[in-house]
């Protein structure tokens, strides 16, 4: 993760958001405090699950399950589990290929321990 410094918040300021994605995004950022938090708990969040799996944690160690954990409390924290919300940030996901390099590589990084890991918490969740 060469360019883990160049993943900066500024980025997203030239980033085309729809209308539609900016008066839902807009029901849950209120500031734009709101959205420098949600955005540093991403990438803290994001930072460590790619450490993680650089590091073999398992999935279902305690660590990885805090993680998989606060990742599913921030997801609820900005869509209430509404599905229109949910679609809203996936197209922003789905977009990749428009993110700042560095952003876009940190993900790459961080998804398949991120997958894995809230695939065991919510098996564990329902027992």
């Amino acid at each position: 993760m060469h360019s883990l410094e160049k993943v900066d918040i500024s980025m997203w300021a030239d980033y085309e958001f729809s209308d539609a994605q900016m008066e839902i995004f807009g029901e849950h950022f209120q500031s734009l405090e709101d959205v420098i938090d949600f955005y540093n708990t991403w990438k803290r969040l994001s930072i460590k699950a790619a450490a993680f799996c650089v590091a073999a944690v398992e999935p279902g160690n305690p660590i990885a399950q805090k993680l998989a954990m606060e990742w599913e409390e921030m997801l609820q924290k900005v869509t209430d589990g509404n599905p229109k919300h949910q679609e809203a940030f996936l197209a922003v996901d789905n977009s990749r290929s428009t993110w700042n390099p560095a952003e876009k590589e940190l993900i790459e990084k961080a998804e398949p321990f991120l997958e894995e890991a809230i695939r065991f918490y919510h098996q564990t969740e329902r027992k």
